[in-house]
């Protein structure tokens, strides 16, 4: 078992910087933190607020969501020192969400949303090239209500959830045709963002509640087979998950390998109730864990010891973070 980790302003060594979203100021904009100083670059300075920035692979780009006053939002890519600023997707009326970069960097997939007022009523899967241009649309399920898509390792399939109340996953080949179910027709499974691949591409991991309503995470192999109960967050070297859990409490973090096993417990008594998503750092050695308690307290960002299970803010700043994502190495 880890060590007794309640969060504090303690310095993390040896980690890359992360980019996330918080409303530290006026408006909810865009940061960039060293977790080792807690140091914060503002990265958009735009009356909008900007949303889900997630890093292109090499590190140079970051995609990201603006809002309008009307409720529709765009697709943005920026360089990562926050210049260079442009809209990707201009289709008016409707929610351009959740990106996800071609593991090339040459596309970006997403969910267009359209509906009254935010409330969806239809939603599909489109690509488009990072540098603009060459949009498609890949899904045509308007029932389905397609959303949070995510790109296999090696480019050849973009995974995503559709199925309206019981969501169930799927995967389809960017280059055209029908998609293809993974999760068992019995599965009834309520499928949580986000969907995470394994390096390899040998299967998908997400949180999600299943038959009972309990709430837990799940291994889905790329062939549909195998469902079982593991995390959904891989390690670098693709040997291990990280996932939370309040089996034991509050909530901690834990560790376990591969092919499943009796679980580590890797942070005792942290207090990171609700935490919404895990990140490992590129090297291994830390993890990011997003702490949403849903109005108890203000959403934050804590960087973890993988090791010791030491805990620290990310951040001294007030007011709600939200997910941060570490920067690739390139």
């Amino acid at each position: 078992m880890g060590p007794s980790a309640t969060p504090t302003a303690t310095a993390a060594t040896g980690v890359s910087q992360v980019v996330f979203a918080a409303s530290l100021a006026d408006n909810q904009e865009l940061y960039l933190a060293d977790p080792a100083t807690g140091l914060l670059t503002r990265l958009t300075h735009d009356p909008a607020p900007d949303a889900v920035p997630v890093w292109s692979p090499d590190g140079l780009h970051v995609a990201f969501i603006r809002f309008a006053e009307d409720g529709s939002s765009r697709i943005h890519v920026m360089n990562a020192d926050g210049t260079g600023d442009r809209v990707l997707t201009d289709r008016a009326g409707a929610m351009e969400i959740s990106p996800t970069w071609s593991p090339d960097g040459r596309q970006i997939a997403f969910a267009s949303v359209t509906g009254n007022g935010g409330a969806a009523s239809d939603s599909e899967i489109y690509a488009i090239g990072a540098q603009g241009g060459g949009l498609r649309q890949l899904t045509h399920d308007p029932r389905g209500k397609p959303n949070d898509p995510v790109w296999s390792p090696d480019g050849s399939l973009i995974a995503f959830d559709a199925g309206d109340p019981t969501p169930a996953l799927y995967v389809i080949d960017p280059a055209g045709g029908d998609a293809r179910r993974l999760s068992p027709p019995d599965a009834r499974l309520r499928i949580d963002w986000p969907l995470l691949w394994a390096f390899d591409g040998s299967a998908l991991a997400f949180a999600g509640n299943g038959p009972t309503g309990q709430r837990d995470v799940y291994l889905v192999n790329w062939d549909g087979s195998g469902l079982v109960d593991l995390a959904p967050t891989w390690s670098p070297d693709g040997r291990r998950l990280a996932f939370w859990s309040d089996r034991d409490g509050p909530g901690d973090i834990y560790l376990i390998g591969r092919e499943g096993g009796a679980p580590r417990r890797l942070t005792t008594g942290s207090r990171l109730s609700e935490t919404v998503t895990l990140a490992w750092s590129p090297d291994g050695r830390h993890l990011i864990a997003w702490s949403s308690p849903g109005g108890q307290a203000a959403d934050k960002n804590y960087v973890v010891d993988a090791a010791s299970g030491d805990i620290h803010r990310l951040t001294n700043e007030p007011g709600d973070e939200y997910m941060a994502l570490w920067r690739p190495r390139g």
